[in-house]
């Protein structure tokens, strides 16, 4: 099972991010996966991380964002990138609901550093708000 980082662990590596891609004029992506009912952290299916981890990067981060919600840090992606890189993750995602057979809405979105917003605080609140 791949680990993923609590909420206040990733939410300190955002932060982080944000204050390197600011002073190195770099940029990164978030993406949100998000259940409507489904609570991941207490749950028997499939771990959902280890389902996406075959469409992303060794230097990709996942962790929690809230309780219903798995974030992706993805470093040097840019809003261009991004869309392309949320469509690769729907089809892991649609196998994934059918085969653990889970019922509810599911929900992906995803924001751009400094594009979006330019604190950890805005792009957390911008990826809530972002659905692709």
């Amino acid at each position: 099972m791949l680990a993923v980082l609590p909420r206040d662990y990733f939410g300190f590596l955002i932060n982080q991010e944000c204050k390197l891609a600011e002073r190195y004029s770099n940029y990164f992506g978030l993406v949100r996966f998000g259940f409507d009912h489904f609570n991941y952290e207490n749950s028997d299916l499939i771990p959902f991380p280890d389902v996406i981890k075959s469409a992303t990067r060794n230097t990709d981060i996942i962790g929690f964002l809230e309780e219903r919600n798995v974030g992706l840090l993805m470093h040097n992606v840019d809003i261009h990138e991004l869309p392309r890189i949320v469509d690769r993750f729907q089809p892991i995602i649609q196998k994934y609901i059918r085969d653990t057979q889970m019922d509810g809405k599911f929900s992906i979105g995803g924001v751009c550093f400094p594009t979006d917003a330019n604190t950890a605080q805005g792009l957390e609140a911008a990826v809530r708000s972002n659905k692709f």
